[in-house]
């Protein structure tokens, strides 16, 4: 009896010593067998629906953000590429470009221009190719005061800017302050050591201190590095003319106008050389033609009725003389050749009025004459 109640003590014994490590064994390793409640139907839309959304939106505002950058973008490039282009447009109506000297044009193409650099300077108003497009337009405006203050802001803003100088260079020696142009092309010929119109300045202003020799030999230099500029070989044309190499010049001055036939002067300064050769029918062509281009050309005129005079013609030399004289009343030469025909045509009252004015007007010591704009008119022809 005893006996197996110990025996069944024992039984009880190790059943509760064995459901502890059971317990443990079920903690560490769940039944594989439980499985977590299937998701109804409902459910698996609804969190679809959720993820679609949620992709949505990220996706609208990446859109939202890329489309307002790439507007800005577009925004930001038209606005340059108008700038350039109203840059481009105005140096186009004055006849150049950024790093070119300019010619002078008529007032009203100037002030076209001044239109579309006001326009830039809206968009870009501190831009140094700004200002300095101001200034180019000055000085086809002839306002060279004004035009060397807007260069000196466009240097500062951009020291590096070589046609500010080479234009500066230009306003000093249109001033005939001609050490002060030699400094500013010295200048720029520093950043571009091998650009041909600081040559072609150089090469004016050197004539303007009564060296044309050295003038030639500097022009030629600058017609070496381009040999199809007009500009340049205009005034090497009218130079040698001037020092007796006749032929040479007419056929730098042809050059010259078959690259640009609406320069007058170049087709003065023809008519002055075949004056020289006393081609006079010839000359008073090339004349003519320079009075088309440029009507108030008061030398051409003059020179035309110095031809007619060499030719005995003075009826036909009354016209152009007059002309001259209305231009430019002050000159003396204009007057005298005027008196000369006055009288040979028998109008005596005429020439007398003329004559008591004649002793103060003025007289050109000078051989030729430099513009403001660098070009060369060679000499007015006093009838004899």
């Amino acid at each position: 009896m005893n006996n197996n109640h110990s025996s069944e003590n024992k039984k009880l014994e190790k059943k509760e010593k064995a459901e502890p490590a059971e317990n443990i064994q079920s903690n560490e390793a769940p039944n594989n067998n439980t499985q977590k409640p299937e998701m109804t139907k409902a459910e698996r839309w609804n969190r679809g629906l959720t993820i679609v959304a949620l992709v949505f939106t990220a996706l609208s505002f990446f859109l939202h953000y890329q489309t307002w950058d790439v507007s800005r973008l577009d925004k930001r490039l038209n606005r340059n590429l108008k700038f350039e282009r109203l840059i481009r447009e105005a140096y186009d109506l004055l006849g150049g470009s950024e790093g070119e000297p300019l010619c002078n044009v008529n007032k009203k193409k100037a002030k076209l221009a001044l239109k579309k650099q006001e326009e830039a300077a809206r968009i870009d108003p501190g831009n140094a190719r700004v200002i300095k497009l101001e200034g180019d337009i000055l000085i086809n405006l002839g306002k060279f005061d004004n035009a060397i203050e807007k260069l000196k802001i466009a240097i500062v803003a951009d020291p590096e800017d070589f046609g500010a100088y080479l234009s500066l260079g230009c306003c000093y020696r249109s001033l005939d302050k001609l050490d002060d142009a030699l400094a500013e092309f010295e200048t720029a010929k520093k950043l571009k050591p091998d650009h041909q119109y600081i040559y072609t300045n150089l090469g004016v202003i050197t004539l303007m201190k009564g060296n044309a020799e050295k003038a030639i030999i500097m022009l030629r230099e600058s017609i070496e590095l381009d040999p199809n500029d007009a500009y340049t070989l205009s005034i090497l044309g009218a130079t040698l003319v001037h020092t007796g190499k006749i032929y040479e010049g007419i056929e730098k001055l042809n050059k010259a106008i078959i690259l640009d036939k609406n320069d007058s002067n170049s087709h003065y300064n023809l008519g002055v050389a075949y004056w020289i050769l006393k081609e006079y029918e010839t000359a008073i062509s090339a004349f003519e033609t320079a009075i088309k281009l440029n009507p108030t050309h008061a030398n051409a005129h003059n020179n035309k009725g110095s031809c007619f005079i060499s030719l005995k013609n003075m009826q036909e030399a009354l016209k152009p003389l007059l002309t001259a004289y209305y231009l430019d009343s002050n000159n003396r030469v204009y007057s005298d050749n005027l008196m000369m025909v006055y009288r040979k045509l028998g109008l005596n009252d005429r020439a007398k009025a003329l004559e008591k004015n004649s002793k103060n007007l003025r007289i050109e010591k000078k051989q030729y004459y430099i513009d403001p704009y660098g070009r060369i008119t060679w000499p007015v022809i006093q009838a004899k």
